[in-house]
């Protein structure tokens, strides 16, 4: 077969696709124009076309009759009666004025249905108002969703075909699995070609399914398609949080648009991807009131990666609200039993090995791999009271989102929350769906930006929350697609630069202060509007 006669040739594709284009114009150009007026003209017609096209009034000739037939006719003509005149003459009048108000059908059909409402919008509303509808009205969020995620879903595909894998972690998780397949159960003595075993026991139970699926981590080509399923599913139940919170239509379309994002499940295929998904999950259940679900899922989610116990201070906020403190106490102990069981293959052997090496909260971060504070310089960044000033920040943060966000709708200040809660006094709370995804991402945000050190396998959490975030802090959607636009092109420069993580800690700078002084304006608001009332 010639080189540019192959299937999988640029010659052919091409090809292809032009004759696959010119077909759809053929077709559908018929369905979206009316039809033209016929180029021809009826034997009584008072106007009549021209040679070059041009419309002129017919010229009539009056025929001579014989004046034999004329006699004829006048004889066997009989008078009509005036009524019946009257009658025929409107008759012919009516029928003349429906003729000319009925328009000419098209042969060709016009589309129905959803297409059929679609080509009505566009052909009978002004355009600037039907885009302007198109991104701002959050019923339009559910089909553009399922659009995006179906072009995304090529997009994974040419990914897996045209972009070069990249080893980073895939063989150490795999040399780390061979060992607990051969038997070893010591945290501690679970080691790979980068290093040990850092990752509670979720995380290898997952990736001893993959080891056996990928023929012992060999079958790359397997894992990324796998993996590829699994980043399809978590921007589904992402774009089905944003959904259920009301966000509009424009808010969804950067999700799909992360290089960064891609990069990490498909290219990488890093644990984060599993606890990313995990985290989506739990927050779609508590948004939904599942609570128990909502915290299994999102235990599970901490014992693949230790990083979604940045969302516990805006969990544990959102069941004392919702159930208060009895059933959230009894949760926290459900969450807290998951992990031992989890863990109990390990425990039994080294326990104390098993929770310094998974939940190890002491581990010392390289300068040249962080990605958010390369900017203040190695020696402040490896420095105890860089670390001690990160936590004090961090602990301040939850305080002051506690008070001013996270208890707003409770309807009291934290003091008299606390009172009444002790006392048993506390009553339930409803809460919006809107703003337990809002709790939980903006705890979620608060932890990254205090982070000592975030690595570029972290942006699995924050690629899905940013437009969110920006979005509740009340920016126009110019600013919020300027802000995601600055924070993807930090988190794809490597290695990263003082301006890069200078734009990663202003992006969640950003997030995290939004939200909070939307809050702030918002509470203004209401005391002024409630002021007005009483006056």
């Amino acid at each position: 077969m010639p080189p540019h006669l192959h299937p999988r040739s640029r010659s052919t594709m091409s090809l292809f696709a032009a004759t696959l284009l010119a077909s759809l114009f053929v077709v559908g150009m018929p369905h979206l124009f009316p039809c033209p007026a016929p180029r021809r003209t009826l034997a009584d017609s008072e106007m009549m076309m021209t040679a070059d096209g041009q419309q002129i009034q017919r010229v009539r000739r009056k025929r001579r009759k014989d004046p034999n037939m004329l006699e004829q006719d006048v004889t066997s003509a009989r008078p009509q009666s005036s009524d019946e005149e009257v009658s025929t003459f409107l008759q012919m009048e009516e029928e003349a004025e429906r003729l000319a108000n009925a328009g000419r059908e098209c042969p060709v059909p016009k589309p129905k249905g959803i297409l059929g409402q679609l080509y009505h919008h566009i052909i009978m509303m002004d355009l600037k108002h039907m885009l302007r509808d198109l991104c701002m009205n959050p019923r339009h969020t559910r089909w553009v969703a399922r659009l995006l995620i179906l072009g995304d879903a090529v997009l994974c595909a040419l990914i897996i075909w045209k972009v070069p894998y990249t080893e980073i972690d895939w063989t150490t998780y795999m040399q780390q699995i061979s060992l607990y397949v051969s038997g070893q159960r010591d945290y501690t003595l679970i080691k790979g070609s980068t290093g040990p075993l850092v990752y509670p026991a979720a995380h290898v139970y997952i990736y001893n399914i993959l080891y056996h699926l990928t023929d012992e981590g060999r079958d790359i080509f397997l894992g990324q398609i796998l993996f590829a399923i699994l980043y399809l599913a978590t921007l589904t139940v992402a774009m089905t949080c944003y959904r259920q919170a009301g966000a509009p239509p424009y808010l969804i379309i950067p999700l799909v648009l992360s290089k960064r994002l891609h990069s990490v499940f498909m290219l990488r295929l890093f644990n984060d991807g599993f606890a990313a998904f995990a985290m989506w999950v739990a927050i779609l259940l508590f948004m939904n009131k599942k609570w128990t679900a909502g915290v299994i899922v999102w235990s599970t989610g901490v014992a693949i990666k230790m990083t979604l116990l940045l969302l516990a201070p805006a969990i544990a906020v959102v069941l004392v609200l919702s159930l208060s403190l009895g059933p959230s106490i009894q949760l926290g102990i459900l969450a807290v039993l998951i992990q031992v069981l989890l863990g109990i293959p390990f425990l039994q052997n080294n326990p104390m090995g098993y929770i310094s090496r998974a939940f190890e909260l002491t581990r010392q971060f390289m300068f040249k791999w962080t990605v958010n504070w390369r900017f203040v310089g190695e020696e402040l960044f490896l420095s105890r009271k860089f670390s001690l000033a990160l936590l004090a920040l961090h602990i301040l943060l939850l305080g002051l989102f506690a008070v001013t966000v996270w208890l707003k709708p409770s309807g009291s200040n934290l003091p008299s929350f606390l009172h009444r809660l002790i006392q048993g006094c506390h009553r339930t709370v409803p809460l919006s769906k809107s703003f337990i995804m809002t709790a939980m991402l903006s705890s979620l945000a608060i932890g990254l930006l205090c982070a000592r050190s975030l690595h570029y396998q972290f942006f699995a959490y924050l690629a899905c929350t940013t437009p969110f975030l920006l979005w509740q802090a009340g920016f126009h959607p110019i600013l919020v697609y300027v802000v995601w636009a600055a924070q993807e092109w930090s988190w794809n420069t490597y290695p990263s630069t003082n301006a890069s993580s200078l734009v990663v800690v202003l992006s969640l700078t950003a997030q995290v202060f939004g939200v909070l002084g939307n809050s702030f304006s918002r509470k203004h608001l209401d005391q002024s509007s409630q002021k007005e009332h009483l006056q």
